[in-house]
């Protein structure tokens, strides 16, 4: 093996060294981003569990207020009936 050679071989090493940090610090940077994605998917989860049982508690308070309404308006007929 002559030096040229050798010479060839060692900056092609070092080049694929030099790329081999920049994965690695892509890697790094890309684990971080993902593991930010699944704390924000953590949070849209526990909003959207959170919107559910308001819109739960909602149906229920009108089913009551419906409720209300139609035993009224059935009074009010029953008294018109009698009257």
């Amino acid at each position: 093996m002559t030096q040229k050679m050798i010479d060839d071989l060692l900056e092609v090493i070092t080049f694929w060294l030099a790329d081999i940090k920049d994965i690695q610090a892509n890697s790094y940077h890309i684990d971080a981003l993902f593991t930010e994605l699944e704390s924000q998917a953590d949070d849209i989860h526990t909003g959207i569990t959170g919107l559910e049982r308001d819109v739960q508690q909602i149906d229920e308070r009108l089913a009551s207020i419906l409720s209300c309404v139609l035993e009224n308006s059935n009074n009010k007929k029953i008294i018109q009936k009698a009257v």
